[in-house]
C-alpha cells in the first residue's frame, strides 16, 4: 500500500513539473513573438514619419484636428510617396510603385514628385503605445507622435504633439508583414 501511494505521488508530481513548464515555456515565447511583432510595427510606423511630422506640425495648429489618410486611395497613397525623399532619396516610378506595394500592397499610376527638405534641430518621431487585434488579420496600433528637439545631444527634449492609429492588415508580402490600410491622426 504505501509503495502504491508512493508511485501515485511519484507519477503526479512529474505531471506537475512537465505540465508546469510547459505553461512557463508557451509564455516566453508568447512574449518573444510580442516583442518581434512590436519591433516590425514600429520599423513599419518609422516609414511614415515624414508624413505623420509634416502634417502634425504644420497642418494641426489647433486643438479638435483630425486628419485621415485611407491608402485603399490613390491619392493618399501618393501624399505619403511626396515624402520618402529623407529616408530613400530620390525614387524613380518602378521604385516608387516597389515602395506602393510593399507597405500598401497597392501600385501607383503615375510617378509622384517628391519633397525635398531636412527636419533641422526637431525632428519628429513615432512611438508605438499599444498593438490590438481586431478580427483575423487586422489589427490596430495606437502611436504617439513626438517632437524630439535635438540641439543638445546629451539632453534630447521630447514633446508630445499628437496621437495617432494605424489600422494594419498582417501579409506575408508586406516590407514589415504588414499593409498599412489607414492612419488617423489626432489631438
Amino acid at each position: 500500500m504505501k509503495k502504491k501511494i508512493t508511485k501515485i505521488s511519484l507519477i503526479l508530481m512529474v505531471f506537475i513539473l512537465v505540465m508546469g513548464n510547459l505553461f512557463c515555456y508557451r509564455n516566453v515565447s508568447a512574449k518573444a513573438n510580442d516583442n518581434s511583432q512590436k519591433k516590425k510595427v514600429q520599423k513599419l510606423c518609422n516609414e511614415f514619419r515624414d508624413l505623420v511630422g509634416y502634417y502634425v506640425f504644420y497642418n494641426m495648429k489647433s486643438d479638435n484636428v483630425q486628419i485621415v489618410f485611407d491608402f485603399s486611395k490613390e491619392k493618399d497613397r501618393c501624399t505619403m510617396m511626396k515624402y520618402t525623399y529623407s529616408k530613400y532619396g530620390k525614387l524613380n516610378k518602378r521604385k516608387q510603385n516597389n515602395l506602393s506595394k510593399k507597405l500598401f500592397g497597392k501600385t501607383l499610376s503615375k510617378k509622384v514628385t517628391q519633397l525635398i527638405g531636412d527636419w533641422g534641430c526637431v525632428v519628429p518621431m513615432i512611438k508605438v503605445s499599444k498593438i490590438s487585434k481586431i478580427k483575423g488579420s487586422k489589427y490596430k496600433v495606437k502611436v504617439n507622435i513626438y517632437s524630439v528637439d535635438d540641439t543638445d545631444l546629451k539632453n534630447l527634449k521630447y514633446e508630445k504633439k499628437a496621437k495617432g492609429s494605424f489600422w494594419l492588415k498582417k501579409s506575408s508580402k508586406a516590407k514589415y508583414g504588414y499593409y498599412v490600410n489607414k492612419i488617423t491622426l489626432y489631438k
